[in-house]
């Protein structure tokens, strides 16, 4: 969440469950997870304004990327790093770390 994002949280909100959307979100799904329902909440993020999605999907190796502009990239394979892009700048994560 960026601080214009927080600052305009009434105070009285602040000390509890925020509504707000987060810029960036991490899925990890587990085995027990519906893929198709899981797709779909990831989409609903996006909706809601969050910028960047990854729902990485460990049995497949594969991470699907969800951008704010619609755009969906499906990364197959753990054996490169992701990056926070332009929402997250500097973070990577090295998804080979999940095998």
């Amino acid at each position: 969440m960026t601080l214009e994002k927080w600052n305009n949280i009434p105070q009285n909100e602040k000390q509890k469950y925020s509504k707000t959307c987060p810029n960036f979100i991490i899925e990890l799904k587990s085995q027990s997870d519906n893929t198709t329902q899981i797709k779909n909440k990831m989409l609903k993020w996006i909706e809601n304004g969050c910028q960047l999605a990854w729902l990485i999907i460990p049995e497949k190796e594969e991470t699907h990327i969800y951008r704010s502009n619609g755009s969906i990239e499906i990364v197959e394979g753990f054996h490169r790093k992701l990056s926070g892009e332009n929402v997250l700048q500097g973070f990577e994560l090295d998804v080979a770390l999940l095998k």
